[in-house]
């Protein structure tokens, strides 16, 4: 990705989450997604405490409900969507998640809601979402969630 796409996104991604005003934010959501013989979506979104007490099932366990992008209120906003060019998946991830790293490290999410994670992911976890995610969040704000995501496939 270039660095001028990459200014540009980070701008978008700022003037959006400056906006979220909700209690409780706990995560953010930066959803990377591929549908197929589609280009690349991104889309960002966040999780509240609320959000996890309402979406309480009995098949499903507590830290499920909190991390499983599939619980989540999709609450998202678009910033790539299918009709804005042919970013290459594994790129696109890669780039917003040295941008979320770049948010974390400069202090912009602490500022707003605290340390809390951005997730980056696609709708299934595997090794790249758990090393995006582990990259965008160089304090160890996504060690609840890399935990949890280790305990689903273990």
């Amino acid at each position: 990705m270039n660095k001028a796409f990459e200014t540009q996104l980070t701008e978008q991604i700022k003037s959006i989450i400056t906006q979220w005003d909700e209690e409780g934010i706990y995560a953010i959501s930066f959803f990377v997604y591929t549908p197929y013989n589609s280009p690349c979506e991104f889309a960002i979104s966040y999780n509240t405490e609320a959000d996890v007490a309402r979406a309480k099932t009995s098949f499903a366990s507590a830290a499920e409900i909190r991390w499983n992008y599939a619980f989540w209120r999709q609450n998202t906003t678009y910033i790539l969507n299918p009709y804005e060019g042919d970013k290459n998946h594994e790129d696109l991830m890669m780039a917003v998640s040295g941008i979320a790293k770049a948010l974390q490290t400069e202090g912009f999410v602490r500022e707003k809601f605290g340390a809390i994670p951005i997730i980056v992911h696609e709708l299934e976890y595997y090794d790249l979402v758990r090393d995006a995610t582990k990259n965008a969040n160089p304090n160890g704000e996504a060690k609840d969630f890399l935990q949890a995501l280790e305990n689903m496939f273990a």
